[in-house]
């Protein structure tokens, strides 16, 4: 057996142990603004709103149109980004028209620069997800970004698609040096990581596209 079909293996374990374990330290329906996310007005380029029960990202332009991109992040108190955790959110891609297709989700030590409005990102790890495949990045202010392996790289039987519309179920899990991520509780995702400290998640908005996210929690 193949090292990235055992690593696999390995992670549906480690889901099924995980499961029973941890604590919600963090939870958000989006029935209001009790958590107090940080919404920006819709103007010529980006809105995040709070909508029927959804956080709402949008960018209205193509990035080779309007170059530019929404940093976004939430401080969790009680978050540790370097132990194990799982993230569990609802999201639906409403449209989308860039170079990719999809969003993207952060978790790490994440600092914004108020007096520039942009975000200076110290150390992090983003998954970006694509309508049939996600890829894992790091990002850090020395080395900038550092990219791994697509999933499609790893087994065809476990990749997916996604749907304009349509809502799913995510699920980020780290487990020590493993990474594992299922959509509608099925792996499609798994690779060694090292744990990040941090006590924030967040997105990366750079391309054009229009999603909500719902239902978070996190356990810990």
């Amino acid at each position: 057996m193949g090292y990235k079909n055992a690593m696999f293996l390995l992670s549906i374990l480690i889901s099924f142990v995980l499961y029973g374990q941890k604590k919600i330290i963090f939870k958000d329906n989006f029935v209001n603004n009790k958590n107090r996310w940080k919404l920006e007005k819709a103007d010529d380029e980006f809105s995040v709103r709070i909508k029927d029960k959804a956080l709402y990202f949008k960018k209205n332009h193509r990035n080779a149109v309007n170059n530019g991109c929404l940093w976004f992040e939430k401080n969790i108190r009680k978050f540790k980004a370097e132990k194990n955790f799982i993230i569990t959110f609802y999201a639906k891609i409403l449209s989308s028209d860039d170079v990719s297709n999809g969003f993207d989700f952060q978790w790490g030590k994440i600092e914004e620069d108020t007096n520039t409005s942009s975000s200076i990102s110290t150390s992090l790890y983003q998954l970006d997800f694509g309508l049939t495949d996600m890829r894992l990045s790091k990002f850090d202010n020395i080395n900038g970004w550092t990219y791994y392996d697509w999933s499609d790289s790893y087994t065809e039987t476990l990749n997916y698609t996604l749907q304009y519309g349509i809502l799913y179920k995510y699920e980020i899990i780290q487990r020590n040096d493993t990474l594992t991520v299922l959509i509608n509780d099925k792996i499609v995702y798994a690779l060694p990581i090292k744990p990040q400290d941090g006590k924030s998640i967040g997105v990366q908005q750079c391309l054009k596209s229009h999603w909500l996210l719902s239902r978070l929690s996190i356990k810990q």
